[in-house]
């Protein structure tokens, strides 16, 4: 697998307000520029190849990203197990929103569940029915830091879009992707922790009779922004190339290579991954790149480790297949636009979800 290479976003991203201000009411104007293209350029050589990257100034501070990791740590280690499983609101797949408690999920069917405890948050509006931050201890603070924190990944996430469709030579179409993000009525941050544990023993003989912290998985989405908290730094994340949506299930044990967080020079920096969605999209011209997380030593293993997804996925609507518009483009460019039949967002994403519950 290639070098992971670095991306600096900020060619994209709108200074004056996007889809988190409450006065926005207009397009965001791209003026293409040897800047844009440049960052375009480099985002689909990495998406062509592997599909992960550092990507810096994505428009979220350092404040913005050692603020929510403050918070996170009080909100996990700070409230009992049994108030955690008993009195919050917990994470099912048809919400995909509130508390899901440790070992809940499975990334990988093959292996037992992952030694993770989750919180998701979704877009305001959609909590009609219910409060998902009911009984939460700091229930204030944690709302307003995971509501800023979402709000400003929705406008990192029409930045990235825009770029996208650049490096996909969409330049009369540039809102191409962006147009699928207006009700944002999918997207979803997740904030992982893992506890202290014992160290993980890679080996062929191990196989499928041990938990991860993050089992193998592709994304299930567009892209994905990956923060870590300072401490962990995302030791123990490891990627590898997946031929097909096989997760990096072809073989546990081999191909896997480290990636560990880095702050960028102004400790802004996350990882970004693209999903299994923007592959179907692009008839595999762009990959979705397998990952996991194990404990590489005796010093990851004694660490709690926190992390921060954004999960980019369209507008639930959203029916993806290739419009007739960009077919030639991407047949010219080798891609078979009539491989995958055309479903809606929610439905693929419904799917991959129901996948991911432990099964009672």
């Amino acid at each position: 697998m290639d070098e992971i290479p670095t991306i600096d976003l900020s060619p994209f991203v709108f200074q004056g307000g996007g889809r988190g201000d409450d006065d926005y009411k207009g397009e965001t104007i791209v003026v293409l520029d040897e800047a844009k293209r440049k960052c375009a350029d480099a985002l689909g050589k990495c998406f062509k190849r592997h599909g992960f990257c550092y990507l810096e100034n994505v428009g979220l501070e350092k404040e913005d990203i050692e603020s929510v990791f403050r918070e996170a740590k009080l909100f996990f280690e700070g409230q009992s197990t049994e108030h955690k499983e008993g009195e919050l609101v917990q994470w099912e797949p048809k919400t995909n929103t509130g508390y899901a408690k440790y070992r809940a999920e499975v990334l990988n069917d093959l292996r037992l569940p992952d030694e993770k405890e989750t919180f998701s948050v979704r877009k305001d509006s959609l909590y009609k029915d219910r409060d998902y931050f009911e009984n939460v201890k700091r229930k204030k603070e944690w709302k307003e830091v995971t509501k800023r924190f979402y709000d400003k990944c929705e406008r990192a996430c029409e930045s990235l879009c825009l770029a996208t469709a650049v490096a996909l030579g969409f330049e009369k179409d540039v809102r191409f992707f962006a147009d699928t993000f207006r009700e944002m009525d999918l997207c979803t941050l997740k904030i992982l922790h893992s506890m202290p544990t014992k160290t993980t023993e890679i080996s062929e003989k191990v196989g499928n009779k041990m938990s991860l912290r993050v089992s193998e998985h592709v994304d299930f989405g567009f892209a994905t922004f990956l923060f870590h908290d300072s401490e962990s730094l995302g030791r123990g994340l490891q990627v590898k190339k997946a031929s097909r949506f096989d997760h990096g299930r072809d073989n546990l044990e081999e191909g896997w290579i480290d990636v560990a967080a880095k702050r960028g020079s102004r400790g802004n920096c996350c990882i970004l991954n693209t999903g299994a969605l923007l592959q179907r999209w692009t008839g595999d011209f762009y990959n979705a790149t397998a990952h996991r997380v194990i404990v590489p030593d005796e010093i990851a293993a004694m660490q709690h480790r926190y992390s921060c997804a954004f999960f980019m996925d369209p507008d639930g609507e959203t029916v993806i297949k290739t419009p007739e518009e960009i077919r030639d483009k991407l047949i010219e460019r080798g891609v078979d636009v009539d491989k995958y039949p055309p479903l809606s967002c929610a439905e693929f994403l419904k799917m991959k979800i129901n996948e991911m519950a432990v099964k009672q």
